[in-house]
């Protein structure tokens, strides 16, 4: 099969770390990649590292976007330009294992539509992981479905994976989306798999997460960024239509499970930013879906758990 992989890296205001992770990715066990670097219109100084990078090294593409159009439409950009089968996205303030091409390319076989691996949260350092005895476990497209909706195995991240390009050819993020954009292009992408379509997970921490604010996946709360993040609830609710999900009460009950942490989420944004009547629907839809989200409170991780307890102090307080 090709193995060659391109890795696709959106690029905002990340000229304090973006050399750690393009280091990262240069520095792969698997030599056969291309790193494409789109800069978002970063007024940083970011545009002129990934031009030193070009230059350094023929496996690095850089795509300069003059204007800023959002994480969402730069990792579009990077879709369109990759012209191999095996596609990863990495964002710009993280950085990634030297085996972390080579183990999430060796899962796949002939059904194999994505691969994923484990990941770590941290503080910035320049340490590896420490893994334990790695275990691989395999997931019916059915199962991923409802595995991408929780936090157990690989999340509905797109930074901890490797997809096909093949199936990408009809799969977009969706750029009217500002959170949750990862989950919603995750459903879409499963959706276009062929029903023998299987899902590989590796327990290896391969990818090293840094929160880091103003990259790209930086979002403050602001009532203009409020009214935008909104527009998740619209693309999840489309998502029940599509291949008869509305079908499938466990899948609902799943896709409603996260409407009730992200109204409990909106309700404190909107008590913030004072808009009574948003705060009044957000507080009346985290009632409506408390009960799914009991039924699928053991999908989550310890601190999603906390779900009922913040339901019943925005309760009292808010």
């Amino acid at each position: 099969m090709d193995k060659s992989v391109s890795i696709i890296v959106p690029v905002y205001n990340c000229e304090k770390y973006i050399r750690e992770c393009v280091d990262s990715l240069l520095a792969q066990t698997h030599k056969d990649i291309k790193v494409i670097l789109v800069n978002d219109g970063s007024p940083d100084n970011s545009i002129e590292i990934l031009r030193e990078y070009e230059k350094q090294d023929k496996r690095v593409k850089v795509i300069d976007n003059k204007q800023n159009r959002g994480v969402s439409s730069v990792r579009n950009d990077g879709i369109d330009a990759a012209d191999t089968e095996y596609i990863c996205f990495v964002d710009s303030d993280d950085r990634v294992e030297k085996d972390y091409v080579e183990t999430l390319l060796s899962l796949f076989d002939k059904n194999t539509a994505f691969t994923a691996c484990s990941y770590k949260y941290e503080k910035r350092n320049n340490k590896s992981f420490k893994n334990k005895k790695e275990k691989i476990l395999t997931f019916t497209k059915s199962e991923a479905l409802k595995e991408v909706i929780s936090d157990k195995t690989f999340f509905g991240f797109t930074w901890n994976k490797m997809y096909k390009k093949s199936i990408l050819k009809n799969v977009r993020y969706n750029t009217e989306v500002h959170a949750g954009e990862d989950l919603v292009f995750n459903i879409d992408y499963i959706d276009s798999c062929k029903d023998d379509s299987d899902v590989k997970f590796t327990t290896k921490k391969l990818y090293h997460y840094t929160k880091t604010k103003g990259s790209a996946s930086g979002m403050s709360c602001s009532e203009k960024k409020f009214y935008r993040q909104k527009t998740l609830f619209d693309a999840l609710e489309k998502t029940k239509t599509v291949n008869n999900h509305d079908k499938d009460e466990e899948f609902c009950s799943r896709i409603n499970s996260w409407y009730f942490l992200m109204s409990l989420q909106f309700t404190v944004y909107a008590h913030n930013l004072k808009l009574k009547e948003e705060k009044k629907f957000f507080k009346q839809k985290s009632k409506e879906y408390l009960s799914d989200y009991k039924k699928n409170i053991k999908a989550y991780s310890t601190f999603r758990k906390c779900g009922v307890l913040l339901y019943n102090l925005i309760r009292i307080f808010m």
